[in-house]
């Protein structure tokens, strides 16, 4: 089944069950987000995150990249930055950028699927690495 147009608007989902799944999942979206730019969900050191790292290949980062080119602002109170491939000197040029915020960078892995190997590989390398322990949401692919 393909969920995305019901996602745009819950009440066409063919059935209460998947209305009542997908409207949950957009309050936890929307809960986190206030919580991120509140500061309640923040970084290791207890500041505000000041960037988040999209972590995307495909449709995983087009998607996102351009709602962001096309609706972003130097007024927004981030800075997004993206990571679409595998290439580590764009990975370099990502943290040259990022500089000295990146301890208060928030990062997202994006995959549709939960099985594309580079993303769950960065994501798994990330998840081992930190001593958070906040990396899951229910119902994502759990290493």
């Amino acid at each position: 089944m393909v969920r995305h147009y019901w996602q745009r608007s819950p009440v066409v989902a063919p059935t209460g069950e998947i209305r009542s799944e997908i409207e949950e999942t957009i309050r936890r979206i929307k809960t986190f987000s206030e919580n991120v730019h509140s500061g309640k969900i923040s970084a290791e050191d207890r500041r505000r995150f000041k960037h988040p790292l999209h972590i995307g290949i495909g449709g995983s980062a087009l998607g996102p990249q351009f709602v962001s080119a096309a609706l972003g602002s130097p007024d927004d109170p981030m800075d997004i930055f993206f990571f679409d491939n595998t290439d580590p000197e764009g990975f370099d040029r990502v943290f040259e950028r990022i500089g000295e915020g990146l301890p208060q960078t928030l990062v997202i892995v994006v995959s549709k699927s939960g099985g594309t190997k580079e993303i769950r590989m960065e994501w798994l390398r990330r998840k081992r690495s930190s001593p958070r322990t906040d990396f899951d949401l229910p119902g994502t692919p759990s290493p």
